[in-house]
């Protein structure tokens, strides 16, 4: 295993949303204006060349969050694959952003994985 990274996954918060006129694939156009705010989740990534390529184990202790056997569920885990890595990463997330309240913490996590 590789020596690892800390990396933090900031939270944020809508300050303003309009949503707009419907797209030709069915999505809205969406205008919005969003605040970082200090509020985030730390994730401690270690690459591992005996998993498999993209790969990724997860543990959290947070309900709700998937990790373990449904790490693959995790935008965490979508993000890692995307990139198509030569081999996989094993992160242990410290969740502070609360799940499922509309502050980001989820796309935060992954963009902070990419």
């Amino acid at each position: 295993m590789s020596d690892g990274l800390r990396v933090r996954a900031y939270a944020k918060v809508n300050l303003g949303l309009q949503i707009r006129g419907l797209r030709s694939d069915g999505y809205h156009e969406v205008c919005t204006l969003l605040q970082v705010i200090d509020l985030s989740d730390v994730m401690s990534i270690s690459f591992d060349q005996r998993l498999p390529p993209g790969e990724t184990r997860i543990c959290c202790h947070v309900p709700g969050v998937p990790a373990g056997d449904r790490s693959a569920e995790n935008l965490i885990s979508r993000a890692l694959h995307f990139l198509a890595p030569p081999y996989g990463a094993r992160v242990h997330l410290d969740k502070h952003i609360p799940v499922s309240a509309g502050l980001g913490g989820g796309s935060s996590d992954a963009a902070a994985m990419i």
